[in-house]
């Protein structure tokens, strides 16, 4: 059960970069901790995907 939190912030932090919804990767990689396979899965396929534009609204 800790693994949840590990992977709902580690979803959270690489969808800042990737998504205008960081919030729903972050639900969604902390319900996937319960299957780690693939919640790791999941990780690898969203800091695969390409960053937002620098200057969009949405980029930090």
């Amino acid at each position: 059960m800790l693994s949840i939190p590990i992977f709902a912030v580690i979803s959270y932090k690489i969808g800042k970069r990737k998504s205008t919804m960081p919030g729903v990767l972050a639900f969604v990689g902390g319900c996937l901790a319960l299957f780690p396979l693939f919640a790791l899965i999941f990780i690898a396929v969203l800091a695969l995907k390409k960053d937002l534009p620098k200057n969009s609204v949405y980029a930090h």
